[in-house]
């Protein structure tokens, strides 16, 4: 290895997961390194969604995505990417309804998790 570390290739050597549930049967876990962005929710004053190169659906154009409520976007994002960087932890909760567990008091619940969408729809 020679000099300083990309983000790429750091995220590539210290594999980091995202998880979200909203419900007993309905959770997601994605890799740090699929993170794609995020955007606001057109349709909703707290609606953050985040974005994940697809899972299953390796088709070019689609996406993955989570949608939560936050209070404060612009917070709720930094929360989030803090987390990704200081976390000592492999499986970094965002979002557990079911728990009462979020990744910071800007984030208060989640909803389609895992759902796939079209690069056109957005």
């Amino acid at each position: 290895m020679s000099g300083i570390q990309t983000r790429t290739e750091i995220l590539n050597d210290v594999k980091k997961y995202l998880f979200f549930r909203n419900s007993a049967t309905n959770y997601g876990l994605f890799p740090v390194n699929s993170l794609l962005g995020f955007s606001d929710d057109g349709d909703s004053a707290t609606g953050l969604i985040v974005y994940f190169a697809p899972q299953r659906n390796a088709a070019s154009g689609y996406f993955d995505y989570v949608e939560l409520t936050v209070s404060n976007h612009t917070d709720a994002i930094k929360d989030i990417m803090d987390a990704i960087n200081f976390s000592k932890q492999t499986v970094i909760t965002i979002a557990d309804d079911l728990n009462s567990e979020y990744v910071s008091s800007n984030v208060s619940a989640t909803t389609n998790i895992g759902d796939t969408g079209y690069a056109d729809q957005f």
